[in-house]
């Protein structure tokens, strides 16, 4: 069940994705190794004409060196010309999740992991729309309203509150996220 737990956590630390961007973004930014809760995680974000691929590889140890499984998010993205600089709004087309382990495949079936009994190791399964380890996934045609600030290092996305969830251009974060993706 504390696996479950920090799964939810990570998939957060994910979804949770601020001079704020003005102009179409584009190449591959990614986060250094963030420990949470004795696991950790990398965070890749890939952004080309339009399109997404978010892509969180989560850890057993603290260090980023043993991998547990994968959750790749992809879509559209678009920068409105809303006049709020800084606003992103995400398309979600698909959500998939790989175990990255045979023991923690065997895990997952076990717990029936987002009410699915067929997961094998080193397969991705859709999990679009699907609650897994009590985090909702977005589902397919699923929208985030969020912002994205451009900084010398790199991006930092929104971070979301009670507030401010992204569910809704009115809800959109207000305040960036301590999560840095470095260009890579």
């Amino acid at each position: 069940m504390l696996l479950l737990k920090k799964i939810s956590l990570f998939c957060l630390l994910l979804l949770c994705p601020t001079q704020l961007a003005t102009a179409a973004i584009q190449g591959l930014y990614g986060t250094d190794c963030m420990e949470v809760a004795g696991m950790s995680a990398v965070n890749d974000l890939y952004f080309d004409q339009g399109e997404f691929e978010m892509v969180q590889t989560v850890f057993r140890d603290s260090n980023c060196e043993e991998p547990a499984y994968d959750l790749s998010l992809k879509g559209s993205y678009t920068l409105p010309s809303t006049g709020e600089v800084g606003a992103m709004d995400f398309t979600f087309k698909s959500a998939r999740l790989s175990p990255l382990a045979e023991d923690l495949a065997a895990f997952f079936q076990e717990q029936k992991l987002c009410g699915r009994s067929d997961w094998r190791a080193q397969e991705s399964l859709d999990v679009a729309g699907l609650v897994c380890g009590e985090q909702k996934i977005p589902a397919n045609s699923s929208k985030a309203f969020d912002r994205v600030e451009e900084t010398l290092e790199g991006l930092r996305l929104g971070l979301p509150d009670v507030s401010f969830d992204g569910s809704s251009p009115e809800r959109r974060p207000q305040t960036s996220a301590p999560i840095l993706y470095k260009a890579r």
